[in-house]
This record gives C-alpha cells, structure tokens and sequence, in this order.
C-alpha cells in the first residue's frame, strides 16, 4: 500500500478538545489549591507540563509513527530498565508515600510506570501487528501474553495497581481488535471470574487460602485487600475508608451547579487526600456540582469518540492498534477514576486524563494523542502520485 503524509489533514478539533480538558483542569487545581501550599506548587508543576505537554504532542503527531514503531524492541527493554531502576534509585516521593513509584531525572521526578503505558502501547501495537496472522496459535499468543506480564508484574510490584490494570486492558484491547478467537475470551473468563468471586468470598468470610497465596507470592499487597475488604464493608469510621466517604459527600453536597469555584470545604481543606489527583471528582464535585462533573466525562467522551472515528479511517492495521489502544488506556482510567471517586469500586488511585495533576501522567496522555493525530494524517497515494 502506497502511502504518503497529509499534514493538511492535522486533527485540530482532536487537539482542541485536549486543550480545553486541560484548561478545565487548571481552573479546579487553581481553585483547590488556594491557601494551601503543597498543592500550590502542585498546580505550578501541572501549568508548565500542560506547556511541554504540547510540545510533546507535536513531536509524537509529526514525527512519522512508522519511523517511531521501528525501534519497539529497544523501547520495550528501555521500558524495563525504568521499572527495575524505580527499585534501585531513591526518590523523595517514593519515601514519602513507602513505595518505589518514582525517579529523579534531571531534577523532575518521574513515574515509570506512566511511561510504561506509551512504552507498551508501541510495542504490543507492533508485535501484535507483526503476529496479526497466526495470533490465533498458542505459541503466538503465550509468546505476547509472556512479554506484557514481564512489565506487569514489575509494576504491580512498586505498588501501582492502577497502571498495571491499565497494561491488562491495553493487552486486551489490543489483542480483542487483532481477532483473537472467543475460545480463549471464555478460557480467560472462566478463570478470572471463578478468582475474583472466591477473593471477595475469602473476604467476607474470613477463609484466606487463596488470599495468603496471592500475598506470599507478591502477587498482590496485603494493603490492596484491604481496600477490597473496606469497600465491602462500607465503614465511615475506619480511616482508610475516610478518603472514599468524604468524597461521595463531597460530590453529593455540591447538588446540580455546585458551591463555586474556591467554596469547597471538603476538598479544598484536607479532608480528602489526593483530591488534585486520583479524587479530582470530588473537588469538581463539591465546587462544580453534577454539571462540572458531566462537562469532565463528556470532554474525555468525546476526545475518545475523536479517536475512534480516526481509527475508523486508518490505513494500516498498526495505525490501528495503536488508537485502539489509547482508546482502550483513557476509557479504562475515566470509569476507574469515576468509580473509585463514587464508591463503585475499590480505591485504585487511578488519574483522570488530562484532568487530574500529575506530570508524567499528562506527558504521556499528550504523546498517546500525538501519536492518534499522526494516525490520522497518513492517506492513501492516488495512482497518480509517485
């Protein structure tokens, strides 16, 4: 297939809609992080990422997506080497939340395992279009599901739950556009639905065979069953239920419009930690009310239903796997940050794109759209074109 670059064809209502969520997410933070000092300089860092972020997006649209996707094998052990080196470099951040999420890079402090989805979204996008053929064999399939578990575990071992749920539902996007047959769809739910239902019956009953397994294994944190456990049990006076509760009661008092921008009492004053970030719904919420939260998912909404009408129109099938999985990577983290926020599910720390702060997290959102929009302006040469 015969293709050329129309850079005519730059998707200027896709990045409009990019700068308009950004520019929502500028009016909370600096709305929330009045009179308060750490979430001040919070909202500075997040002011000039939304800069870089743009030019980071320019980059990822212009530089051809072919000419990027050809080093996905050095990309996927650079990828590794930033998840094992979170173990191996001290960072102020990660003491100070006992985790190893976070390294220092030229004096900024960077989250691997943001990176790590842009990271694996290039290579499994290539692989699987490599493999497209015969993803149907086992060997194939084993081969792909063994190299995305590598970075899985190694980020799930930091602990970030969030990003390693995000690489699962990249994966499976992915893998669900490349035709994979429903054999192994039903295989994968009759193993994952009998685990799941058996975690939450350990739970409420106390039996923790499979649970101490999972923990003695370090498949998963003792912390993060404790989540699961609190979310079941809905008790307001349990601390580590206090952040989940004040947010549902923050998103309720807000009513319909909200209190205002700088008028929120429960998130603006500390009663909920990490409300700039992995609970902006509630600030939005509590000052906005259920239209500002509306106006929130309906951008995100529509900057996916952009992406997905490009990917309509690709011309490769690699092109294609990648929207996809940006598609697949910015849905997931909208629901999961609505439903943590809500008390629909358990407290995952999950961002909401281009919403929530978050530096690396915002860097690596603009590159994903980068790379959509350069998607987007490959076409096909007429036979009159050389």
């Amino acid at each position: 297939m015969n293709l050329k670059r129309d850079y005519k064809s730059f998707d200027f209502v896709l990045l409009i809609l990019v700068c308009i969520a950004i520019l929502y997410s500028l009016i909370i933070l600096g709305s929330i992080s009045h009179n308060l000092v750490d979430v001040n300089k919070t909202f500075l860092k997040q002011q000039i990422t939304a800069v870089v972020g743009i030019l980071i997006l320019l980059a990822a649209a212009f530089i051809d997506y072919h000419f990027i996707c050809k080093f996905y094998i050095p990309i996927y052990f650079v990828n590794l080497a930033l998840s094992i080196a979170v173990f191996a470099i001290p960072n102020e951040a990660s003491l100070n939340t006992n985790t190893t999420r976070w390294i220092n890079v030229f004096g900024f402090s960077l989250q691997p395992s943001e990176f790590t989805k842009i990271f694996m979204l290039i290579f499994l996008a290539v692989l699987i279009d490599k493999k497209k053929e015969t993803i149907n064999e086992f060997k194939t399939l084993l081969m792909i599901i063994s190299l995305t578990l590598i970075p899985f575990f190694l980020v799930l071992r930091q602990p970030a739950l969030s990003a390693s749920l995000v690489l699962m539902m990249l994966f499976v996007t992915i893998i669900f556009n490349a035709g994979i047959s429903y054999k192994y769809v039903l295989a994968a739910m009759a193993l994952i639905i009998p685990t799941i239902s058996l975690v939450f019956y350990e739970l409420i009953s106390g039996k923790k065979m499979l649970l101490n397994f999972l923990i003695e294994k370090n498949i998963i944190e003792s912390y993060q069953l404790n989540r699961i456990k609190l979310f079941i049990e809905k008790n307001p006076e349990v601390d580590e239920y206090v952040q989940t509760f004040n947010s549902v009661n923050a998103i309720g008092s807000g009513g319909l419009f909200g209190k205002g921008l700088y008028n929120g009492t429960v998130t603006k004053y500390g009663y909920i930690s990490n409300n700039e970030n992995d609970f902006i719904m509630s600030a939005i919420g509590e000052e906005l009310g259920f239209v500002g939260c509306i106006i929130a998912i309906a951008l995100l909404m529509l900057i996916i239903i952009k992406c997905l009408l490009i990917a309509k129109k690709a011309n490769t099938t690699l092109g294609k796997f990648l929207i996809m999985g940006v598609v697949g990577i910015l849905a997931f983290q909208v629901f999961a940050n609505v439903a943590v926020a809500t008390d629909l599910i358990p407290n995952t720390g999950m961002p909401f794109p281009f919403i929530s702060s978050g530096g690396s997290s915002l860097m690596v959102n603009m590159a994903m759209i980068g790379l959509v929009i350069n998607v987007g302006m490959e076409k096909t040469k007429s036979i009159f074109e050389g």
